[in-house]
């Protein structure tokens, strides 16, 4: 496997690049050095600052972050997908944020409390943050972002399908009223491409939402310059930063057209970071040139397979040919050859001995002899033609689904790879033309988020919203986790899960990856990859000259 991803990635190389020109290259390490050691993502990377320079950040500089595709939109709560939410986690701010334990805590709030008699959370809205434009973060502008979120976001009934009312109540405090209690909300809040992104309501009234759409305003330490399709976003610091003015001059988010022509533009010192890394030979060898690497201690993202199980003619209707395909895919030799040991085999959205972890799914192990006595069991002794649709964006799903068409093809069923780029791939995610579609899911939220955000009932949006079939059952036991105590919430996602995977067989879980990040030796105190694959804390980060 390792050969067949080789060759793929050997052609990559030959694209041509798309590369931010450096006004601070960083100094080139030296390939002679030991690797630098793999940081936990619990604790920061360490300062290689000398002793005397410790207490005193150098100011000024571009801080250059690759990225290996465009964002979809620069609308908060359209964003979805590894790639929004690497822009997002640099460009926007949250209400929640998680700590390295995957805790939610308040960042643009000072802090909230629960009532679970009377249904309601309070927000009390941190003081004295301003917007880019000038205007006040206050409870009028959170509550009307929520209810921007409720009415038109991406996944706005997983996320606030239970909020009934959401009122700024005083200048700086937001009740949000439910019909029926959603242990899960500050989680949402907190997670990349959630419901907890603010941008200025100053901005869209006045501009509307197509300039929006293009130029967000929000209340992050550098504000935003321009975006230049395909190539790069610019961002200069905001002075006026709540938490105080930003070291960097400013960030800027470079796209190169593969992974491999990203580790090119760091070994040449054109960009200082790479965040949510999809190849572990990447990793492996920058390591080795003594650039920092940072690796997070909680599950990233879930590589699946999605099964289009409602259309009546396509043979995936037939959920024995669904378990075939699962019994034919090897996942653990899937992630191996993909990620090596940041890739962790599993059976559903999260890894054994964690909470919602169901031992009562086993994912149909492999086993190409049990898929072809399936195939003939169901009409098609001889297999049959199908497609899979894969984000060309994504590097490290076009390598999936190479090795994914390898082994389906063991067992008889010949698949075309249909690749569509990253706005079309979003639009994708909620139902596909039959067949199949590789999907990864940021799941460092955890099991419960993730299954509650993409598979509740009354979702306008949700990974295979009009390809699934869903039994009431299944929205029943989200309904009881979200509402219920901390046993109730674990047991009602472990059979939703079981459900998703094992009854209904909606997807294969091919793995899941721990997320990597590296940054080059220069760059201090950014938290790039310290708490996830698309983390970061950049107000206070800096480059030794």
């Amino acid at each position: 496997m390792k050969k067949l991803i080789a060759l793929i990635l050997a052609v990559v190389m030959v694209l041509s690049m798309v590369a931010c020109t450096s006004d601070n290259t960083p100094e080139q390490p030296d390939a002679n050095q030991p690797a630098a050691d793999t940081q936990q993502s619990v604790e920061p990377t360490e300062s290689t600052v000398p002793e005397d320079q410790e207490d005193a950040a150098v100011k000024g500089g571009i801080l250059k972050i690759a990225v290996t595709g465009d964002a979809s939109s620069m609308l908060a709560h359209k964003l979805r997908g590894p790639i929004d939410r690497t822009y997002g986690c640099v460009i926007f701010e949250k209400l929640f944020n998680f700590d390295v334990n995957g805790t939610p805590y308040p960042f643009l709030l000072e802090s909230y409390e629960e009532d679970t008699t009377n249904l309601t959370y309070t927000l009390h809205v941190r003081e004295g943050i301003k917007f880019h434009d000038g205007s006040d973060l206050n409870a009028d502008v959170v509550a009307w972002n929520l209810q921007l979120y409720k009415d038109q976001g991406a996944q706005s009934a997983s996320f606030l399908g239970n909020v009934d009312k959401i009122e700024a109540t005083d200048e700086y405090t937001v009740v949000l009223t439910l019909s029926a209690w959603d242990s899960l909300l500050p989680v949402y809040m907190a997670r990349e491409g959630g419901c907890g992104y603010i941008v200025s309501k100053q901005a869209w009234e006045t501009y509307g939402e197509d300039y929006c759409k293009e130029h967000p305003v929000t209340t992050a330490p550098f504000q935003f310059v321009s975006w230049e399709h395909d190539a790069v976003v610019k961002l200069e610091k905001f002075a006026d930063y709540w938490q105080g003015e930003p070291n960097l001059d400013g960030v800027e988010l470079c796209v190169y057209n593969s992974m491999l022509v990203a580790q090119a533009a760091m070994e040449s010192g054109e960009v200082h970071a790479m965040m949510n890394i999809s190849d572990t030979e990447v990793v492996d060898y920058l390591g080795m040139l003594g650039f920092n690497v940072v690796l997070g201690g909680i599950p990233a993202s879930a590589h699946t397979i999605g099964f289009e199980c409602m259309k009546e003619d396509d043979p995936f209707n037939d959920i024995r040919v669904r378990q075939a395909a699962c019994y034919a895919l090897d996942g653990a030799a899937i992630g191996e050859a993909i990620y090596g040991d940041y890739a962790k085999a599993t059976t559903q959205y999260c890894l054994p001995g964690t909470p919602y972890y169901s031992e009562d799914v086993t994912g149909c192990p492999y086993n190409p002899e049990k898929a072809k006595e399936l195939l003939a069991e169901a009409g098609y002794p001889n297999g049959f033609d199908t497609v899979i649709y894969v984000n060309s964006s994504n590097q490290v799903g076009v390598d999936t689904v190479t090795i994914v068409i390898e082994q389906l093809k063991q067992v008889g069923i010949n698949v075309e790879i249909q690749l569509r780029d990253n706005a079309q791939y979003t639009t994708l995610i909620d139902g596909w033309d039959g067949g199949l579609i590789y999907h990864s899911g940021g799941i460092d939220s955890g099991a419960a988020a993730f299954v509650s955000g993409s598979f509740a009932r009354n979702l306008t949006s949700g990974i295979g919203l009009k390809s699934f079939d869903k039994p009431d059952e299944l929205y029943d036991l989200i309904d009881a986790g979200k509402a219920g105590d901390v046993e109730t919430c674990r047991e009602s996602f472990q059979k939703a899960q079981y459900i998703i995977f094992e009854q209904e067989c909606m997807l294969k879980c091919l793995y899941v990856v721990m997320p990597v990040a590296v940054t080059t030796p220069n760059l201090h105190d950014s938290d790039i990859g310290a708490t996830g694959g698309t983390s970061s804390d950049l107000w206070d980060a800096w480059l030794e000259q």
